[in-house]
């Protein structure tokens, strides 16, 4: 099943935002497609792991760069998850 693709800007259920991406190739609705690895902003609770995550759980059937692909649902490493995505561009 799909789901829409993540960006750099859009948030986890807890208010963090993808603030980067660890390829530069991909963008989708002219910004940044995110990808495991990718930096997400500190949110609360402030304490680790909620003050570093990165994107995580990614498709594993779609590969931007050799990495896999991020989408609304997946889980960030600190275990909050993706919350929204892009309105047109979905990822199996």
């Amino acid at each position: 099943m799909s789901a829409p693709a993540h960006r750099v800007g859009d948030p986890n259920d807890a208010a963090g935002v993808v603030t980067g991406s660890v390829q530069s190739k991909v963008r989708i609705n002219g910004r940044l497609a995110a990808v495991n690895g990718s930096p997400v902003s500190a949110h609360t609770p402030f304490f680790p792991p909620h003050l570093a995550p990165v994107t995580a759980n990614g498709s594993a059937k779609v590969r931007i760069a050799g990495i896999p692909a991020n989408r609304q649902g997946d889980q960030d490493s600190c275990g909050h998850v993706r919350a929204s995505g892009s309105p047109n561009v979905r990822i199996g």
